[in-house]
Formats: C-alpha cells, structure tokens, sequence
C-alpha cells in the first residue's frame, strides 16, 4: 500500500494527487489518497477525507490524529504532494519506518505573493518545513530550474533529491464547453490563475501590436485579479478577446485544451508549468518566454516557440496557430518521452529503491 497525501483542496494539487494515486495503483496493485475534506472530488473507497486546519502550535494533536490514520494502512510509502505547513506537520507524526517523499513545487514564492505579511508567515513557517524535509527520505523536484535553485537554497539535503518532471494531471471526466465559448474552437488559450508573474499584460499588449494579423481569438480563463490597464485592453477587444473569469471546473479545463489551436505562457517568473504539459497531452503547441522553468520543457520550432520580446510573441500569435496540426506529432513525441507520468515514477523508484 502506498499513500498519497495532500493539504490543498483545490487547483491542480488534488488533481496531481489522484494522478499519483492512480500510477501507485498500476505499481503496486493498492494505494490510497488523503485529502482535505473540502476538496470537490467524488469519493470511492481509495480516498481518506480529513479536517484541514493550519496550526503553528507546537504539540497540536490534530496532525498526530491524521498520522495515525496514515499509519493504519501500514505503508511501504508515503508520497506528499506538497510542502504546506500542514502536510510537513502530519508527515513529522509518521515512524521512521514509513518511507516518506515530499514534492517541492516553487522553492521560492512567486513574486506577486512577495508581500510584507506572505514574508512574516513564511518566517513562522520555515523551520516546520525545514523539519519536514529533513524528515523526508526523498524530496521531488519537477524541473531542472527547481533542482538548481533547491541544491543552492539547502546545499546540506542535496544528497536527497530526485528529479521527476512534471506531467500532465487529466481528470477522468466528460469535457464540457464553457458557456461563454459556445461554438468556438482553434483558439489561443491562457489557462490558469490571474497574477501579476503570469505577464497577461505582455500578451495584451503582443495582441494590440498585430491584432489585424492574428486570426485566432484569445481566450483568457480563469480566478484572479487583473490590473486596470488589462482590463481596458480586454473591453477595447470584446469579440476577439473572451475572458472568462471565474473558477474553471475540470470537464471545462479538458474542453478548453481540447479545442485550443495553442496555449500561451507569457510568464515573468516559473518553476515548472501544469499548463504546459496539459497543452502537450493534449498536442497543442505552447508559445513561452524566455524564462528557465519554461524553456527546458520546449524544443523552439518543434514543440511551441520562446519568445525574447512583446514583438517576437506578437509574431508568435500569428504563426503558431497557422502551424499547429503540423507540430503536433512532435508535440506528442515529446510527451510521451519525457512527460509520461507512469515512465517518470518507475524510473524514480527505481533510482532510489
């Protein structure tokens, strides 16, 4: 038996969780999700519900609790999907005798969350992840980009770590058009959050520079907050920009990618990217920035283009859609090589077994 375990009850988190979970199944024939009771997902008898609460007391049974439930299953592992306060603090409860790998997504926090009061938190928070990777026997990173900076931020756990890179996490459910797309496809996407390191502006301002040129519609989805001068370029364009603002349910995200021409990452900061390998699962070629967590995923020209500039993604807006179909075999080459998740797990295991 192996468990998977998570703190995050929405988002992409949960998804990775059952994808693990299922990989595990196919490995070793049973494994088990924990998950916070809040996370909209259909139970069956694989999936363990427990009450999420953060707590920087120091003796909070609560994560003894929840460690006890773990161990009952009497584990060969346990995968953690992240490194929240939460998952560390449960993890600390477990026996030594319980192997334990732990997924690290962003090494740092992403700059839109750099603020005065993430920074004090962060602070309180350190050395309950610094005992959790202590604890760990491995510690997963999905990017070459986060690999580096982990070795450089914990020089002293660097024996620790492996590489798996990230791949695709598909919900097993119908697709379903969002209402406010009825009837369109071949679509240039941006998927994910509204924040200020996603550079949505870049792209906005890439699509007044050639918006004569670029046939494709652009179809911006997903929660957050945009700036005032995103939004008056978005309602300066209302039948070729759709915004679609709101939470995304999954059966929404998989028509999305489905009937997507391509996706656009115009990011100022990453680690790795979900968007990424969900638009190569599906054969759509991706358009990126110049940034490392995005880069080493791209063959240029083959599998999508890096852009240096907002005139090189202006350009990009216009070829790209033009050349999908015809990149799309390389695409799917590329994912089934190095984004497979079973492929990328069993080599894992076997590296450190």
């Amino acid at each position: 038996m192996i468990v998977v375990l998570t703190s995050n009850y929405d988002g992409a988190m949960p998804q990775m969780a059952f994808q693990m979970r299922n990989e595990f199944m196919k490995i070793d024939g049973a494994s088990v999700v924990f998950i916070p009771s809040q996370t909209k997902v259909e139970d069956d008898e694989f999936v363990e519900r427990y009450e999420r609460k953060n707590s920087l007391i120091p003796f909070d049974r609560q994560y003894a609790t929840i460690a006890k439930r773990i161990e009952a299953y009497n584990p060969k592992l346990v995968y953690v999907c992240d490194t929240n306060l939460i998952t560390g603090r449960i993890i600390q409860h477990l026996p030594k005798s319980i192997p334990v790998i732990m997924t690290v997504h962003d090494v740092n926090a992403h700059p839109n969350y750099a603020s005065l009061s993430v920074a004090i938190k962060d602070r309180a928070k350190q050395p309950y992840t610094l005992r959790a990777l202590k604890k760990c026997n491995r510690i997963v990173l999905m990017s070459n980009n986060s690999y580096e900076g982990f070795k450089a931020k914990y020089p002293k756990l660097s024996n620790k770590l492996s590489l798996i890179r990230l791949g695709a996490h598909v919900p097993v459910v119908e697709d379903e058009c969002p209402p406010e797309l009825s009837g369109l496809n071949g679509f240039i996407l941006f998927f994910g959050r509204l924040d200020k390191y996603k550079g949505i502006i870049n792209l906005l301002k890439a699509y007044e520079k050639k918006n004569a040129q670029i046939k494709s519609k652009i179809v911006i989805a997903g929660k957050g907050t945009l700036t005032e001068e995103e939004n008056n370029i978005i309602n300066a364009h209302p039948e070729s920009i759709i915004l679609v603002k709101r939470y995304i349910s999954d059966g929404e995200m998989i028509w999305l990618f489905k009937n997507a021409a391509c996706t656009v990452l115009p990011y100022i900061e990453a680690s790795q990217s979900g968007v990424l390998s969900m638009s190569y699962h599906f054969g759509k070629p991706v358009i990126v920035s110049d940034i490392n967590g995005l880069t080493e995923f791209v063959e240029d020209g083959k599998t999508g283009v890096v852009f240096h500039s907002i005139d090189e993604l202006a350009d990009a807006l216009v070829s790209v859609p033009a050349n999908a179909e015809e990149m799309k075999k390389d695409i799917l080459e590329y994912h089934d090589t190095n984004l497979d998740w079973g492929k990328n797990i069993r080599k894992m295991l076997k590296e450190i077994e």
